[in-house]
Formats: C-alpha cells, sequence, structure tokens
C-alpha cells in the first residue's frame, strides 16, 4: 500500500550553521553579501524556508523551517554544496574553496517550548 504523505504538516524550525575549512577567513564584505544573496536564491530555487542568514568572514548561519519531505542533512547538502560550486566557478578565493565537513544543528528552544503546552491545548478533530 502506497502512502500519501502530501497531505502531512511538519514544522521543524532549526538553527543551522557551518564552517569555512578550516574555518579559514575567506569572506570579506562584499563576499558576504554576494553570498547572501546566492544563498537566498539557491534555497528559494530548492523550497527551502530560510531566514535570518548571517554570513561572517569564515562562517554561515541561517534558521530554517523543514517541511515534511526535508531532513537537516539534505539542507545542509544543498546550501553547502551549490554555495561552495558557485564560489569556486566564480572564482572569487585564490584557491579551491570548500566548507568544513559536518554542521551543527540544533531546534529551536522557543518552539519547543511551546509545544508540550500546544499539544496539550489541542481538541480532538475529524479525519
Amino acid at each position: 500500500m502506497k502512502r500519501n504523505f502530501n497531505k502531512s504538516i511538519v514544522s521543524i524550525q532549526v538553527d543551522l550553521s557551518f564552517y569555512t575549512y578550516k574555518k579559514q577567513n575567506y569572506f570579506n564584505s562584499a563576499l558576504q553579501e554576494a553570498l547572501i544573496n546566492h544563498l537566498n536564491t539557491s534555497a528559494s530555487e530548492n523550497y527551502i524556508s530560510m531566514y535570518n542568514l548571517t554570513v561572517t568572514n569564515n562562517y554561515v548561519a541561517c534558521k530554517i523551517d523543514l517541511h515534511n519531505c526535508q531532513s537537516i542533512a539534505k539542507v545542509a547538502r544543498i546550501l553547502k554544496g551549490e554555495s561552495s560550486r558557485w564560489i569556486n566557478l566564480e572564482k572569487v578565493t585564490a584557491k579551491k574553496f570548500k566548507w568544513q565537513d559536518g554542521y551543527f544543528a540544533s531546534s529551536l528552544q522557543t518552539f519547543i517550548r511551546k509545544s508540550p503546552h500546544n499539544i496539550i491545548n489541542k481538541h480532538p478533530h475529524a479525519n
């Protein structure tokens, strides 16, 4: 039996961050702005709900809302992979650019604190 998860409602809010390889300082202010624009475009094209994007000289941090068919690993792979491809294609760094392996992800605490209250106060509804 094939299940249809398209009607599923999922709202998982996550802080996501990752560093440049060996935390090297690659991004000056002009490149930070260009990378912000590129990441926002890439996220939109890949149906990633991303906000509060911050780029420093060696670090990217953002908040994402995961949808029913998304995983943190998939979103991180898309954002890191596409941005490193773009950086290397545009040759904005002196040597080949890459991100440090892995990432940091954490659920948003304010959302977690509200969840038990919201679940307890939900009224049963018809399917």
